[in-house]
């Protein structure tokens, strides 16, 4: 087998998989595991390997522009309308940010309370142990809210195309 391409990660080496099998164009992702050794994945390569006879059409294939449907074209597996979208478990947005914002949010809050104590006279001590608590406390807060957020959107969704 021969290299054809050379990815950062892997969702794009996945979708130009799928491009060529769909050309009938036999391919393997090597490397698609090396992000969980050494170094978190910081210095993966991920290679699309192809058959030798097979390479010029698959270079040819992955530099012409994916094909365009019409727009009133019908894609098999697609929900009909009015019914509720679905969205694969790996299109979740990522949780990092609701942990950073819930644990900024959460220093916020304590910030503010600390500065109403020291108005009306009273006395605040803190150190960076309890400061990183209160971060991740909220950070986990944050997680959670957004976990329980999606669940009744999702649950209200259900909800809604049951009304017929």
């Amino acid at each position: 087998m021969r290299s054809l391409k050379t990815f950062s990660g892997l969702p794009e080496a996945f979708l130009q998989k799928s491009r060529l099998a769909d050309a009938g164009i036999e391919t393997f992702v090597a490397g698609e595991n090396t992000g969980t050794i050494g170094y978190g994945g910081a210095f993966n390569e991920i290679r699309l390997l192809v058959a030798e006879e097979d390479w010029d059409r698959a270079l040819a294939l992955l530099d012409a522009p994916p094909e365009a449907l019409p727009p009133d074209a019908e894609i098999e597996g697609t929900p009909p309308p009015g019914s509720p979208a679905l969205h694969p478990r790996t299109l979740e947005p990522p949780v990092l940010p609701y942990f950073v914002t819930g644990g900024f949010s959460l220093l916020l809050l304590f910030s503010l309370l600390a500065v109403i104590s020291i108005a009306l006279g009273g006395r605040v001590e803190g150190n960076f142990g309890g400061l990183l608590a209160l971060f991740l406390t909220g950070g986990f807060l944050g997680v959670v809210a957004r976990v329980f957020y999606v669940r009744g959107l999702r649950r209200g969704r259900k909800t809604e195309g049951n009304k017929d």
